[in-house]
């Protein structure tokens, strides 16, 4: 379980900054709506305005608490706490990719 307790708060900490820094450095450049409902059919409904790109933060935000919240429980069951670990920082490193390719697309 030393991997968890040295790596795991690093990388989550470090990536999480990325994701933010990647946001407020491009923030300013961004058009003032962005197309971020890609479900929907029409294109007026896919633009929202460029705040919404606070969502990408926020959402990691949600998915490092829950992390937390679960990891406790979970430390006593080893597979358990590595699928979390592993889900998490997925999660986290998408959202930064999303983010990139958004911020590079529209830039």
């Amino acid at each position: 379980m030393n991997w968890l307790r040295i790596h795991r708060p690093a990388t989550l900490i470090q990536v999480s900054l990325l994701l933010l820094l990647a946001l407020l450095g491009f923030f300013l450049l961004l058009p003032p709506t962005i197309p971020l409902w890609y479900s929907l059919v029409r294109l007026e409904d896919q633009m929202a305005p460029k705040m919404f790109v606070f969502i990408f933060p926020i959402l990691g935000l949600v998915f490092l608490l829950v992390d937390r919240l679960f990891f406790k429980p979970l430390r006593q069951y080893e597979a358990a706490a590595r699928i979390l670990a592993l889900a998490t920082e997925a999660s986290i490193v998408f959202l930064l990719i999303s983010l990139i390719r958004m911020i590079v697309l529209l830039t």
